[in-house]
């Protein structure tokens, strides 16, 4: 019982840094305002029927 209740405080124990390290990431991802805006994708189309159908424009 002594070793089952040891190896669990040491599982707990390791765990612990990584939850504290991957925290300020988090929070900073959270406070990025730009964070929308760079996830768009632009949706390309012709430009106009007088130009060449190769010339393509993008909205976002």
């Amino acid at each position: 019982m002594r070793n089952s209740r040891i190896a669990l405080f040491l599982a707990v124990g390791a765990g612990t840094p990584l939850v504290t390290a991957l925290t300020p990431a988090t929070a900073s991802a959270a406070e990025n305002p730009l964070r929308p805006c760079l996830q768009q994708k632009p949706a390309w189309h012709r430009c106009d029927t007088e130009l060449p159908a190769s010339v393509q424009c993008a909205t976002l």
